[in-house]
């Protein structure tokens, strides 16, 4: 068999039953009470969550959101990285490990080594019902070949120090800002209306959670939460996952553009607007500092920088103490964290 390329993964293998099976079946999750007491946002799944989202939007058309860091990542690929591409079509099913939130790299590696033989039956199984069949360097899989397997955890580790940790700060700039956003609106708005903004495909109708799909198939939920994960690596679609143990994993676009800048206020201008992302770094270098102040330093009216600083303040992104002397403002973990900055 000739060996397969980084090149054919990128361009060539799709899977036989990827174009005439095109999206998955319609998800209609009929909820426990539970589970709306239990709806969180989750802004690290993880570096292989990352990687899967990088080595997927790779294989698809480049989007908008993602062309700059498509660009910049595509001549850094190594052969190695096929592995963790060929895991990851560009529609359907992919391969996830069983491997929980959160796991830091080494430690999520680690466990695709350990992945028990039954999981990956049923992982293969899934894929291939989606894919028609695996790629030829995964045919052993199914037999728990450890080769295999330390060739995966090659690729996504190559993948991940490639595509991910360059940008590491950004993608977490993107999730949080994203996050910041929507808790505004759940405060004003309530949770139907939250979860409804996700994507046009999403709809929370009482307790009945709905994902758009061709087809009907409906799960009863366990009643273990719902967790809502806003991705970098999404253009126009949702996924979800759902298992007996776990809460629903509902994967929604975030729509905020990965820049491969490293100047965190240029980048936070990009999202956040140019006066805004210029008041919470002047608030960085020094706490406890006045509107007036503040406005001087940035070459703006008082005014102007009272209405900005309401906006942040709403964001969560900074407190403000009023006193004789005026208000003083002072950034929160939420602030620091956009900008990059140590919390300890």
């Amino acid at each position: 068999m000739t060996p397969m390329t980084l090149a054919d993964v990128l361009l060539g293998w799709r899977g036989t039953a990827a174009a005439d099976r095109g999206r998955m079946p319609m998800f209609r999750f009929e909820l426990d009470p539970a589970d709306l007491l239990a709806v969180r946002f989750e802004t690290r799944p993880g570096p292989l969550d990352d990687v899967g989202g990088a080595s997927r939007a790779l294989r698809q058309r480049p989007a908008g959101l993602l062309s700059e860091w498509r660009r910049a990542v595509l001549p850094r690929l190594t052969p190695a990285t096929a592995f963790s591409l060929m895991l990851h079509p560009p529609v359907g099913t992919t391969f996830g490990f069983a491997v929980p939130m959160g796991y830091c790299l080494e430690e999520g590696l680690q466990a695709v080594l350990a992945t028990p033989k039954a999981v990956l039956r049923e992982e293969i199984d899934d894929f291939v019902s989606h894919q028609g069949a695996l790629p030829g360097p995964l045919r052993d899989l199914d037999r728990g070949d450890s080769v295999v397997l330390q060739r995966i955890t090659t690729g996504i580790r190559s993948m991940y120090t490639s595509a991910i940790s360059p940008y590491e700060a950004q993608l977490n700039l993107i999730r949080d800002t994203d996050v910041a956003l929507r808790a505004l609106r759940l405060a004003r708005d309530g949770l139907a209306s939250t979860i409804n903004s996700l994507h046009p495909s999403v709809r929370l109708r009482g307790l009945v959670l709905e994902i758009d799909r061709p087809r009907n198939h409906t799960v009863r939920s366990p009643g273990h939460g719902i967790a809502l994960l806003p991705s970098p690596w999404l253009h126009d679609e949702v996924r979800v996952q759902s298992a007996a143990d776990s809460p629903i994993k509902l994967v929604y676009p975030a729509r905020l553009p990965l820049r491969v800048d490293p100047s965190p206020e240029r980048s936070l201008g990009r999202l956040l607007g140019g006066t805004r992302a210029r008041l919470l770094a002047a608030l960085s270098t020094e706490s406890g500092r006045g509107t007036g102040a503040l406005a001087v330093d940035l070459g703006i009216s008082a005014a102007t920088a009272s209405e900005h600083l309401a906006i942040l303040r709403e964001a969560r992104l900074i407190t403000t103490e009023r006193g004789r002397n005026g208000a003083t403002h002072q950034l929160t973990p939420a602030g620091k964290q956009l900008l990059g900055l140590n919390l300890h």
